[in-house]
């Protein structure tokens, strides 16, 4: 049983660079005493396959865990249950190695494997596809069948290519469209896209939602209607951009920043990553007013005019840009409804305790959802099952 710890502290350390030479010997001698010990060390450094940094406060099962881990990872009589002080020793060791491996590999067993890998012929994870809708109120379909798309509205180019809609502005054109003219991107759950302004700011749009905005900044601001969740980089040219959704209003004059506002989401997000903003709630006839500085976040309740201001690391919340999920002590619950805009899928909880689960984690957005599922289940008490086209959580 000593060793068996002994092993898992090493290779936790080998991870974090932070192992001694004598610790390495120890190690590699340990790895070429068998074929199956070289299989476990190489898994372990195959953060591909793994869920990273995966970190469970409410409701993790150690005793589960460890017993599953240990199962796999070496050949040792089971102990139904470890003493007290030897599973606090497995956990600081466990914990460790999760959050710098994911070493998922070690505890998915076939069962699992078998029940959940149904899921991935019904549920895919999100691509680039999106429905530009024109002022007319003509729609065009964006996505892999619909590389290139080459339209002219109101002195504007638009173009599609390879996923990314630009507009580009005639300005010899522009003298006969004073007032703006609004384009609306809509992505659906499962889907995503980029956008480039006529202004030369970007724009991602993130699942399942809708961003309105002019083809051509012909006004003394630039006005952008989000419901939703994009990241923006701001270019600077001298002129106001804002941001409304619902009842607030995010002004910018040159910054990158996230916002994420969704209807079904009990709180609105404002994250600065470069930059300044200022974020105004309007409630009646009264604005409430809030500056913000990088790595800071404006959290707005709905149907509330109060911004609470909290410090984060701003790049977590930028990471779905670059096709990674960041859950930061999250519940089950959210953790869930943003799987569930991305994956497209139903789902319910049958286990109303589950919700309270709270989760911290990085994985890559184009994992199986079984993998991604399959580890939730492994590390709680939590059961994924597929009733009717709904995944239930039980």
């Amino acid at each position: 049983m000593k060793e068996s710890f002994r092993i898992a502290e090493l290779i936790s350390k080998q991870i974090s660079a932070s192992i001694s030479s004598i610790e390495k010997t120890d190690l590699d001698t340990w790895v070429n005493q068998s074929a199956k010990n070289v299989t476990i060390y190489k898994n372990a450094l195959n953060s591909k396959k793994q869920l990273l940094k995966l970190e469970m406060y409410n409701g993790f099962n150690k005793e589960k865990v460890w017993g599953n881990l240990k199962n796999e990872l070496f050949s040792s009589k089971v102990i139904s249950l470890f003493p007290r002080k030897l599973m606090k020793y497995a956990a600081a060791i466990l914990i460790p190695l999760m959050l710098a491996s994911g070493v998922t590999y070690f505890f998915l067993n076939r069962e699992a494997e078998t029940r959940l890998s149904l899921l991935d012929e019904k549920i895919k994870p999100g691509v680039q596809k999106a429905t530009l809708v024109l002022s007319n109120g003509d729609s065009h379909i964006l996505d892999k069948k619909n590389l290139e798309t080459i339209l002219n509205e109101a002195g504007t180019q638009i173009s599609n290519t390879n996923n990314l809609l630009s507009y580009m502005a005639n300005e010899d054109k522009l003298e006969g469209f004073r007032e703006p003219t609004f384009n609306k991107l809509i992505t659906p759950k499962g889907g995503g896209y980029k956008l480039h302004l006529a202004d030369g700011s970007t724009v991602w749009l993130n699942a399942d939602s809708k961003l309105t905005f002019p083809i051509a900044f012909t006004d003394s601001t630039r006005h952008l209607f989000l419901e939703g969740e994009a990241y923006f980089e701001v270019a600077h040219n001298g002129l106001p951009f804002i941001v409304t959704s619902s009842n607030m209003d995010i002004r910018v004059m040159g910054t990158s920043f996230n916002i994420s506002a969704y209807p079904d989401d009990a709180t609105r997000k404002t994250t600065l990553v470069e930059g300044k903003v200022r974020v105004d709630v309007r409630k009646e006839n009264e604005v409430f007013q809030k500056i913000l500085t990088p790595n800071k976040q404006a959290i707005v309740s709905n149907n509330k005019s109060e911004i609470v201001l909290a410090d984060v690391d701003a790049a977590d919340y930028k990471s779905w840009v670059d096709g990674k999920f960041e859950f930061n002590n999250e519940t089950l619950e959210q953790v869930m409804k943003k799987l569930a805009r991305w994956y497209d899928f139903e789902y319910e909880f049958s286990n109303e305790n589950a919700k309270s689960f709270h989760f911290s984690g990085r994985l890559d957005n184009q994992e199986k959802i079984s993998s991604v599922l399959n580890m939730l289940e492994k590390t709680t008490n939590v059961t994924f099952k597929l009733q009717n086209n709904v995944i239930v959580i039980k």
